[in-house]
């Protein structure tokens, strides 16, 4: 919700505008449901899923790329390790 609050332009909320103008109602607001408001606007215009999609995109051309570059083992390891935690940890 911090980036809720703080009218960030994350790529959720990028797409969100895209499809639903209401969205823009709620920068600047400082209502008390803002963040749950926004949260179902995100929802109804696919803007999680995208999110989420493009998320596993990027995570799947890093690995590749990570893959072909070659070199150290461990540190390959430890890199793949470190994309998983990023994308597997809650936001």
């Amino acid at each position: 919700g911090g980036d809720i609050l703080k009218d960030k332009k994350t790529l959720l909320a990028i797409h969100a505008l895209a499809k639903d103008t209401q969205l823009a109602n709620w920068f600047g607001n400082e209502h008390a449901d803002k963040v749950n408001a926004v949260r179902d606007i995100f929802k109804k215009t696919g803007a999680k899923a995208y999110a989420e999609e493009r998320m596993r995109h990027y995570y799947q051309n890093a690995l590749s790329s990570l893959k072909l570059a070659g070199g150290n083992e461990a540190i390959q390891k430890e890199l793949s390790g470190f994309a998983a935690f990023l994308i597997e940890r809650e936001s």
